[in-house]
């Protein structure tokens, strides 16, 4: 676990910048396969670096290995693992960690606890954001909290108020969160050039 009386220190730069870089390219994967833009021999790239290096912060750090594991329940139960280079990035996840270990005495003591309670706000926040489209009547309010997946954030929050995550956890979080919804709004953009049409953020 990063211990971060200073939350201004080059090993948190970079720790900040590997769940940015996680969040950016798995948007960068799913959009090569879903609406078939972007680089495909890239995508397979990305999902090698992105499986190791997920598969490194799950083997060595406890509280990254409860978001990430969370993440990836929640994308497996709502069946968002569906290309090939998913497929070999969530195997290199649940393999990397097994390498990683092996220099290593003892094991990591997952906090089912925080598991449980972001997992469920992974959920909800897959259906909530395949929803919102459906929703003409909803209030704008609450189609845009499914849209930019603000349960998980809120839960990410509460664990830090409780004091079971260090603030940085939260900030790296958040970096992922916005490194993902950055691809997302660049491709959503180049498709809607291509039809010639504005682009909104709802």
């Amino acid at each position: 676990m990063l211990s971060t009386p200073d939350l201004y220190t080059f090993q948190n730069l970079i720790f900040v910048l590997a769940y940015a870089f996680l969040g950016g390219g798995i948007k960068y994967i799913d959009q090569v396969f879903d609406e078939k833009i972007f680089n495909r021999k890239a995508a397979f790239i990305l999902s090698i670096l992105a499986g190791l290096i997920m598969g490194y912060l799950i083997a060595m750090d406890p509280p990254s290995a409860t978001i990430f594991i969370a993440i990836v329940l929640g994308v497996a139960i709502t069946k968002k693992i569906d290309n090939i280079a998913f497929y070999l990035g969530v195997l290199l996840v649940l393999a990397a960690p097994l390498f990683f270990r092996l220099s290593q005495t003892g094991t990591i003591a997952l906090d089912m606890f925080s598991i449980f309670f972001l997992t469920v706000a992974a959920l909800i926040d897959e259906w909530g954001n395949d929803e919102v489209d459906r929703w003409n009547r909803v209030n704008g309010v609450v189609k845009k909290f499914f849209y930019y997946r603000f349960t998980m954030k809120i839960m990410m929050a509460a664990l830090v108020l409780t004091g079971t995550f260090e603030m940085i956890y939260l900030i790296a979080f958040l970096a992922f969160d916005g490194a993902y919804g950055f691809v997302d709004w660049y491709s959503q953009r180049m498709i809607r050039n291509r039809k010639g049409l504005a682009y909104s953020w709802l």
